[in-house]
């Protein structure tokens, strides 16, 4: 082979190598995702600057994530208010102590087999602007550099969650640019990119796909949102209570000053008829699909739930109708919540993660994404011999309330507990 040829084979041969290798490494944004499924946010923790206390080290321990595991759940979400432990001048050194927790945590996730997604919480963009940039480049170049080392089927990165107070376009250069710089320490990591404006369904359409294909795009479901946060004191416009869903104008509470004052509030009340329905709600997540498919990138929800001071049944049917639908068009998503549900949007109560602490109906209410395993583990069956005709009060999937006359000789209790008489 003569070196003109020689030269010819040589650069066919790198071609060909680069489009293997680019192709290989285009799939693994859509293998990750896979790896998902449905998830827990550890809210009220790592990002909950606002207690006293904070951080309360132990809120959370191994065994909280074994008992997720056990559930069905495939991954955690981890908010972290990293810019708290960042200094507010240059260099921006990051205090590493939490580091320390933040991998704690990603062992606990890898010894139980569940992925994890650290998410940069409250981050300054709102108050500051693209000030701010220069202090999220150097927090997140201390964050690669630190756990370089991780294994990228486990960990993956949320890199700003919910921007907000800048242009679509300076958050596109910026975010950009920012993925750049940590692919010098994390080459094979999966990273996480909301669009700006609060990571809003609707806002993907001013949010265009990275160049790097190793890349999931997250949106947060809390439509609509006077219900989704009703009686949230931090909230705008929620200090009313008592919003139904779906619609039901019997039960909506009457709008007062506050509400009409506030053109945010107003146009919210006003379109509620329209956005607190079965059928508006699973169009609106269906554009997250459609955006993913329109482009041939990933999607997932990072965020969802409704608040505790919401009517308990309308919660769970808004839950359901969310998880079951981003489990149709198999999106990954992760409830905002876990524990305290009786002041938070979790769904255990208090800080101790037992069976017998979880809401009632809340697991049967939601559709586990793409897992087997059963939501609840009763026994497949427990048979009771009933000696006279009595009545019980049950509930179906929705939360109405059912009425039964039991007077058959065997009742027999489901694996949901649902009642099957013989």
């Amino acid at each position: 082979m003569d070196k003109c040829n020689f030269k010819k084979f040589v650069v066919k041969w790198l071609v060909a190598l680069t489009i293997v290798i680019s192709t290989v490494y285009a799939q693994t944004g859509w293998e990750r995702i896979s790896l998902l499924g449905s998830g827990v946010n550890l809210s009220e923790w790592l990002e909950a600057y606002w207690e006293a206390d904070y951080p309360v080290w132990e809120k959370y321990k191994e065994e909280d994530i074994a008992f997720l595991k056990e559930l069905g759940f495939r991954h955690i979400r981890l908010p972290v208010a990293f810019t708290l432990w960042t200094d507010t001048v240059p260099p921006y050194t990051v205090d590493t102590t939490i580091f320390l927790l933040v991998d704690s945590v990603i062992q606990w996730c890898i010894k139980h087999d569940l992925r994890i997604v650290i998410s940069y919480h409250h981050g300054r963009l709102g108050d500051r602007g693209t000030a701010e940039f220069p202090r999220i480049m150097a927090s997140w170049r201390q964050i690669a550099y630190w756990f370089q080392h991780t294994d990228p089927e486990y960990v993956f990165w949320d890199l700003y969650n919910e921007p907000h107070n800048i242009a679509h376009a300076q958050w596109q250069s910026f975010v950009s640019e920012l993925v750049d710089s940590m692919r010098q320490w994390l080459p094979d990591h999966t990273f996480i990119v909301a669009p700006a404006d609060w990571s809003g369904i609707d806002q993907l359409d001013s949010l265009q796909p990275l160049h790097d294909p190793n890349i999931i795009y997250t949106v947060h479901v809390y439509r609509p949102f006077l219900f989704t946060h009703q009686g949230a004191s931090w909230a705008p416009c929620t200090h009313l209570t008592g919003y139904p869903f779906p619609y039901d104008p019997a039960r909506m509470p009457e709008a007062d000053t506050i509400i009409w004052n506030n053109p945010f509030c107003a146009h919210a009340y006003t379109n509620y008829p329209l956005w607190a329905t079965v059928s508006w709600l699973r169009t609106h997540i269906e554009k997250a699909a459609q955006w993913s498919q329109y482009h041939q990138v990933p999607i997932y929800i990072g965020e969802l739930g409704v608040y505790y001071k919401a009517p308990y049944a309308d919660r769970l049917r808004w839950l359901h109708i969310v998880t079951c639908t981003a489990d149709s068009l198999n999106i990954p998503w992760a409830n905002w919540g876990f524990k305290y549900a009786e002041s938070s949007f979790g769904f255990v109560y208090g800080g101790i993660a037992h069976r017998e602490n979880i809401q009632p109906r809340f697991m049967e209410s939601i559709c586990l994404l793409g897992d087997s395993v059963p939501v609840h583990t009763f026994k497949p069956s427990v048979e009771l011999p009933v000696k006279q005709p009595f009545s019980i009060w049950a509930y179906d999937l929705w939360g109405r309330q059912i009425k039964t006359k039991i007077s058959q000789r065997i009742v027999k209790i489901g694996q949901r507990g649902i009642i099957v008489l013989k």
